[in-house]
């Protein structure tokens, strides 16, 4: 089994980092790590973001991992992409505590992830 980690540099892919080690290790899976680097409000497109410490991470957890760094302007279709492409069969998305009214609407991310993927989510809350 395969579970893929949509990561992002911050506390919510720290948090979806976390919950797919502890679920690798449950069922003795892989983890493929995908990081999409898409432009930022301004056009610009920031560097790949380093992955040394997740990678670390599931080292030290003794799980085999992949990672896939791809540059889109659809983050979404690109994860949708890999996690075809590599065969994943499980996602996990770091998402962020919502106020009373954004509650009713998920991020743009999270929720497209969420109904373009064939494959189940599970979406992780940052401590």
């Amino acid at each position: 089994m395969t579970i893929a980690i949509a990561y992002r540099p911050d506390a919510y892919g720290q948090a979806a980092v976390e919950f797919a080690v502890e679920e690798a290790l449950r069922r003795d899976a892989t983890v493929l790590v995908v990081n999409v680097v898409g432009p930022g409000p301004d056009g610009t497109t920031p560097p790949p973001a380093d992955l040394s410490d997740v990678t670390a991470r599931l080292d030290r957890a003794g799980i085999a991992h992949d990672v896939a760094q791809v540059e889109d302007h659809d983050v979404v279709g690109a994860v949708v992409d890999v996690l075809e492409d590599r065969g994943a069969e499980l996602l996990v998305i770091g998402m962020r505590k919502r106020t009373p009214v954004g509650k009713l609407i998920m991020g743009a991310v999270a929720q497209r992830l969420m109904l373009d993927t064939s494959i189940p989510v599970v979406a992780v809350k940052a401590p």
